[in-house]
């Protein structure tokens, strides 16, 4: 007999399945997301990022990031320091377990107390709903999330810096797959604070979805119009 034919018969005669049971649970009490996030959650099956770089830095006493925009998104961690961030939206202090969301092309800048230098991670990066549209095209998060209590966070942006400085050519993929679950635990996090950037889009997109799949899948066969409408 072999082992797994003694567990088998093991199990049958000393009814351990049922004892099995009795000792554990599965756990389930997992929050529900929320109404806002569930409103395009068809589109996070399809949501794809790349990480386009992923750094941390220590800055010096002297350091202040000059008014700029960039052509992509950007998160902005910070580990340890105080400081001053001025974005289009308002001005925000910086403190440890602050995160800064900032959208491509919104001007922003920075400044540091020199007695308590800034510690930061910033990560670059460009999220595709359907590999056609923008995530910052379908809905507008927060600028600044408290984070402080979450260490997975950190976690993820400590691991995709060390990915980043290994080379992206070799670790593109695992570099980009953390990527997108840091993205879609901060979409979590935003809860109902993240809004539709026009309230009918949403369901106009999952209109034509069929037709942007069928295009992206089929886009060497030659169909007319009428058959992606």
């Amino acid at each position: 007999m072999t082992l797994n034919e003694e567990c088998v018969s093991a199990l049958q005669k000393s009814d351990s399945l049922h004892a099995y049971s009795q000792v554990q649970r599965v756990v389930e009490d997992f929050p529900e997301n929320s109404a806002s996030v569930r409103m395009f959650e068809p589109w996070l099956g399809s949501l794809a990022c790349k990480v386009h770089g992923a750094r941390q830095f220590e800055c010096f006493a002297n350091w202040r990031m000059l008014p700029r925009r960039l052509p992509n998104d950007v998160i902005f961690y910070v580990i340890q320091g105080r400081g001053q961030a001025k974005i289009s939206s308002g001005s925000h202090r910086l403190r440890p377990g602050v995160c800064l969301h900032l959208p491509r092309g919104m001007e922003h800048e920075a400044t540091h107390d020199p007695r308590h230098p800034l510690h930061v991670v910033l990560m670059h990066y460009t999220a595709l709903a359907d590999f056609s549209l923008a995530l910052s095209d379908l809905v507008t998060m927060p600028v600044r999330l408290d984070l402080d209590g979450d260490p997975v966070i950190p976690a993820l942006l400590r691991d995709a810096c060390h990915l980043a400085a290994l080379g992206t050519d070799r670790w593109e993929r695992s570099l980009d797959a953390i990527g997108l679950v840091l993205l879609l635990r901060l979409i979590r996090h935003c809860g109902e604070k993240i809004q539709p950037v026009h309230a009918s889009r949403l369901s106009d997109l999952s209109r034509i979805a069929p037709a942007l799949r069928t295009m992206r899948e089929c886009c060497t066969s030659d169909r007319s119009v009428e058959a992606y409408a």
